[in-house]
């Protein structure tokens, strides 16, 4: 009986194009899979932001009137350059829904169509827009005329500049919350003032506003009824992408419609700084005593191309990278373990998303975006940064 042919062939599994010779080869194809599920994940999460039952009718309106609205007069306004927010009611057939009124003398470019190719996470999301007279009033001015004026419907929410945001954060009622809090919080909102300058850097704006008027902050309320439709229970979640705390961290969006306004420093009346500058000054208002403030602001003082990218970085880092895997380990040999734990947790993290299909919020959507577009060699980078800082 002659001996069994043993030479080595590809098995093709049924729905396998592909068996690999070795497990190597194996790993690294699944690697690269998890990979690219993961970033087709990301994609689906950023097509659109998810919009409250009760505003449907709102976005399907025509014709709106600023008579279809009314100010809440006992809440306090919000001023961001040219911009005034307001807390308001929309009068519908079902009854009053609360909604943000962001109004604007005159018209202004359309921010449906401008955030149509802006990042949800930076976008105010508008639900819907039109023109009409105001009273001058709304403008913080005197007098009974009315003016033309663009009105941009919001969802309902908590509005603040960032020097506002920062005063809150830092305020003593605030101290209440664990000093590790509220640099998490503060750590967050920078890495979203990072993303937003990098965003207008891409367009080719190189000077803002340096009183950071080109950025509000937005924290939705959600209604009362529906605080517990949507959330699922912890066993739900996958714990490493999953952090329910952060529902309440503030939103920050690019004002679109002061694009033209940061292009024409004669179209503004303040004073105009580079984007590595608007950055320095956001550090000390969120960050203005922690030990990572120093490293963030000799970061951007060098105003390189490469700045906010490394600024980025070490925010990320201080946000979601695994602080036990480079501890102790030579910068020489970081890379590898780091890659180790990248490739893990994009898998851990994808088979999650897969199981529980949830509403992912701000934070956990840029953690999402981290683990797609982060690389090993960019949190090794900023790890020796922090190292040398002294901050890890």
């Amino acid at each position: 009986m002659s001996p069994k042919n043993t030479t080595n062939k590809l098995r093709v599994r049924k729905g396998r194009s592909v068996v690999h010779k070795n497990l190597e080869d194996n790993y690294g194809a699944v690697v690269i899979a998890n990979h690219e599920a993961l970033a087709q994940v990301l994609e689906q999460v950023q097509q659109s932001a998810a919009m409250q039952p009760s505003l449907r009718g709102l976005k399907a309106c025509t014709n709106l009137r600023w008579s279809d609205f009314s100010i809440q007069q006992n809440k306090t306004y919000t001023k961001a350059g040219k911009r005034f927010f307001y807390p308001a009611l929309w009068k519908s057939n079902q009854g009053q829904v609360n909604v943000t009124l962001m109004l604007y003398k005159e018209q202004m470019v359309s921010q449906m169509v401008c955030q149509s190719v802006q990042p949800t996470t930076l976008s105010l999301n508008a639900i819907t827009e039109f023109c009409d007279l105001v009273p001058l009033q709304q403008f913080g001015e005197e007098g009974e005329d009315l003016v033309q004026a663009t009105i941009v419907v919001l969802a309902h929410a908590n509005v603040d500049t960032i020097q506002s945001y920062g005063e809150d954060l830092h305020s003593e009622t605030a101290k209440d919350n664990q000093p590790t809090d509220q640099i998490h919080e503060a750590i967050f909102m920078m890495l979203q003032l990072i993303n937003g300058l990098k965003c207008l850097q891409a367009r080719g704006v190189e000077e803002i506003p340096e009183s950071l008027t080109s950025f509000i902050v937005l924290r939705e309320v959600q209604p009362t009824h529906g605080s517990t439709m949507n959330l699922p229970s912890p066993d739900d979640r996958l714990s490493s992408l999953s952090a329910p705390k952060t529902n309440c961290y503030g939103r920050l969006c690019i004002l679109q419609g002061l694009t033209d306004d940061m292009n024409c420093s004669k179209s503004t009346d303040e004073d105009l700084s580079s984007l590595c500058k608007c950055a320095t000054k956001a550090t000390e208002i969120l960050l203005p005593r922690d030990k990572l403030t120093p490293l963030i602001k000799e970061i951007l003082h060098e105003e390189r191309a490469v700045s906010l990218n490394q600024a980025k970085s070490v925010l990320e880092f201080m946000l979601w990278a695994p602080f036990d895997v480079v501890q102790g380990v030579p910068a020489e040999e970081r890379e590898l373990s780091l890659q180790r734990w990248l490739d893990l947790e994009r898998a851990t993290v994808l088979h999650g998303l897969v199981r529980t299909r949830v509403q992912l919020n701000v934070f956990e959507q840029l953690h999402l975006m981290f683990l797609v577009r982060s690389t090993a060699k960019a949190m090794c980078d900023a790890s020796v940064l922090l190292e040398k800082a002294n901050v890890i």
